[in-house]
């Protein structure tokens, strides 16, 4: 056996190896959820909050409405079942990029912002 054929071996058998290893170990982050998975878990939540919505949003801060929901900013339903007097929304104006709070007469005429 010559020396270059050994070296050849030896390089291919390192590499299967550490492959092997590897893939192991990447079994092993899945199924117990030792070190890096949070990490893992965090950069995957980022990356599809980027692909989603262009920008960085925390898990659970941003909520989608349903398909099928209203796309005004507030909808009575049984306008003879409201109570008198004023209503105050809170939530994330997206036009403004932060947090706001709207007052609504009882017939949904947008007052203060």
């Amino acid at each position: 056996m010559s020396d270059k054929f050994a070296k050849i071996v030896f390089i291919s058998s390192t590499v299967l190896l550490l492959t092997l290893m590897s893939f192991g170990y990447g079994m092993a982050v899945e199924r117990f959820h030792v070190w890096p998975y949070a990490t893992i878990q965090a950069v995957w939540q980022a990356s599809k909050s980027l692909l989603q919505h262009g920008e960085l949003v925390p898990l659970g801060r941003r909520v989608s409405p349903p398909p099928h929901a209203s796309r005004e900013p507030i909808t009575i339903y049984m306008p003879d079942r409201v109570n008198d007097g004023y209503y105050v929304f809170v939530g994330w104006d997206s036009h403004e990029m932060l947090y706001a709070a709207w007052l609504y007469d009882m017939q949904g005429q947008l007052l203060h912002t």
